[in-house]
């Protein structure tokens, strides 16, 4: 079986995406997020990988009504990383319970891991590769951006069939 994951990762490299990014690269698995030195630590799913999100409060095209869409649409293992007030980082992690939601900083995101703009995703596969990503401000231009994991694993259900718990 260990065979087939590591090949499953291998078909997101022959997608083509339509964001410039550094595909195939790994993103990293722990970076600061605050000035603090809080630090975040990245675990793709090993079936479904992981979806990454960076957002604001202050950002107008920061549109938390796709990240809403986006919860009931699909079940990849998810980080929401925001920068905004705690009230609010709290009441996101109310609503998005399967979510790792951290407040973060967006000049810090841009020094350790090159977050320039918000919003931003990125796809993952399960070995932590970038597979794809980019700007978007509704679920459309979102679904585009994850577009290798809808078509490789759909809604991503898989990881919830074996795991519940996704953190």
């Amino acid at each position: 079986m260990k065979h087939n994951l590591r090949q499953d990762h291998m078909r997101f490299l022959k997608t083509p995406t339509v964001a410039d990014l550094p595909l195939g690269e790994y993103f990293p698995h722990r970076f600061s997020i605050n000035r603090l030195g809080s630090i975040a630590t990245i675990e793709p799913d090993p079936k479904t990988g992981a979806v990454l999100f960076f957002m604001s409060t202050t950002c107008k095209d920061c549109n938390f009504e796709a990240i809403e869409a986006y919860c009931e649409r699909f079940q990849y293992k998810t980080y929401l990383f925001v920068d905004g007030e705690q009230s609010f980082i709290d009441e996101l992690r109310e609503k998005y319970t399967p979510f790792f939601i951290e407040r973060a900083d967006i000049s810090t995101l841009h020094a350790e891991i090159n977050i320039e703009v918000v919003p931003w995703v990125y796809a993952l596969n399960s070995v932590g590769q970038i597979v794809s990503g980019g700007i978007f401000n509704c679920i459309d231009r979102l679904c585009v951006k994850i577009d290798p994991l809808i078509k490789v694993f759909d809604t991503g259900a898989i990881a919830n069939d074996v795991n519940q718990s996704v953190f």
